[in-house]
């Protein structure tokens, strides 16, 4: 299936793979084991819930929302963020199956700190997040970050 952006609104995900033969570190992945699994999972499914990275969308979308949230002191939580101005400003994802990358979990960004030190920059950033949006930071259905529950905190209604 075609990756196809130019339905409004809408905006599309690759799915996200962690097949359990492969280590969580990039210098012991066998990248020939994953090229050989990754084609006997593919689908045409389409997910409604695709608010993840890597993703597709317009330019104009990402400025319309004011793109990543630099009051944030770490990488962590700001894509929650990012995808809940998204949803706020009716933009959805789906998740297609038609291809899938390999997901090293927050490798870039860990960058060789210990457990306590990563938890120790995502806890402030969790913070801010509640600080901003009056809610903590989680997914709800489909891997929504609006609860979608109609009520309003800090002058957003979140429906």
């Amino acid at each position: 299936m075609p990756l196809n952006i130019d339905i409004p609104n809408m905006r599309m995900n690759r799915n996200i793979i962690k097949p359990k033969n492969n280590p969580a570190h990039p210098s012991e992945f066998d990248y020939e084991g994953f090229i050989k699994y990754e084609p006997t999972i593919r689908t045409d499914k389409i997910s409604e819930d695709g608010g993840i990275f890597p993703f597709a969308m317009w330019k104009k979308d990402y400025m319309i929302v004011g793109g990543f949230d630099t009051l944030y002191q770490s990488p962590f939580i700001c894509d929650w963020d990012f995808f809940l101005k998204l949803e706020l400003n009716g933009k959805t994802f789906r998740r297609i199956h038609d291809a899938h990358f390999y997901h090293f979990v927050s490798m870039a960004t860990k960058k060789g700190k210990s457990k306590e030190e990563m938890i120790a920059s995502e806890n402030p950033a969790a913070q801010t997040y509640k600080y901003k949006w009056g809610i903590p930071p989680q997914l709800f259905k489909n891997n929504s970050h609006n609860p979608k529950n109609n009520l309003t905190i800090k002058g957003i209604k979140f429906d």
